[in-house]
């Protein structure tokens, strides 16, 4: 490999990374202009509870999560390229969910990994087949004596309230995905 070509495969691992944590953030802050910019239209995900295309995935999240708080974090991201266009990514998932169930709220910890193909298409990646795989999962009642936290503001949520959207305003940006003004 020349010095360039390891360097665009640097650049596309950064872009492939990026697209990982924009979903995330997407889930996170239910956000649908971000999600939309994870998955190609034809895109298809086995997410366990729910399989189909890509858009669709869009519509079952923006309800799914609309109630809950949540938090992705992601690690152990491995890209193997299969040409110039085409990746096999690997990464870990730590999945927090805090829901309302009939007592009251929950806490659900999942972890997984994402196994995506991603697609290099006129300069961008995004997923084409995205299966999610479960490692481990928890479920407890969620924590109800914080000690000093507890006296604390929960100030994330969702689009548009969360502080992201003040301290990033390109976020609302079109040609950024965002929501346009």
């Amino acid at each position: 490999m020349t010095d360039t070509s390891e360097i665009q495969r640097l650049l596309d691992k950064q872009a492939i990374t990026e697209v990982l944590y924009r979903y995330s953030r997407g889930v996170d802050r239910c956000d649908r202009s971000i999600l939309a910019t994870v998955y190609w239209p034809e895109a298809q995900d086995d997410h366990m509870v729910f399989q189909g295309s890509g858009d669709s995935l869009l519509d079952y999240l923006s309800t799914a999560v609309l109630h809950m708080r949540t938090q992705h974090r992601l690690a152990n991201i491995l890209v193997e390229f299969d040409g110039a266009a085409a990746a096999r990514c690997e990464s870990y998932v730590v999945a927090y969910h805090n829901m309302a169930v009939e007592n009251g709220r929950e806490d659900v910890i999942f972890g997984g990994r994402y196994l995506d193909r991603f697609e290099k298409r006129a300069g961008e990646w995004r997923i084409a087949h995205r299966k999610l795989v479960m490692d481990f999962f928890q479920r407890q009642p969620a924590a109800v004596d914080l000690g000093m936290f507890g006296s604390l503001p929960i100030t994330g949520g969702h689009y548009p309230a969360d502080p992201l959207y003040e301290f990033s305003p390109e976020l609302h940006s079109p040609r950024n995905g965002g929501h346009g003004a």
